[in-house]
């Protein structure tokens, strides 16, 4: 499984936060013009409190997410 820190390190960002809003945790990136970005943290994973514990898994849109669970493609079918 991929560590999201390793994704955050070689995307260019300097600095990440993990911040609580009213739809559950997100880590908020910050790159080195100052500009910030959010990645929502995954629905089972909100009460992981270490950025450097969570994995991170891209969804079919290209959505990035922090998560502390493992997951591994079991099968693909080209629809």
């Amino acid at each position: 499984m991929n560590k999201f820190i390793d994704y955050l390190r070689e995307s260019g960002y300097v600095s990440a936060e993990l911040v609580h809003g009213p739809n559950g945790n997100f880590v908020a990136c910050i790159n080195d013009k100052g500009l910030t970005t959010y990645y929502p943290v995954g629905g089972s994973s909100q009460e992981c409190k270490n950025i450097a514990d969570f994995n991170y898994l891209v969804t079919e849109d290209g959505q990035i997410i922090a998560t502390v669970n493992s997951y591994s493609t079991l099968d693909v079918v080209k629809l």
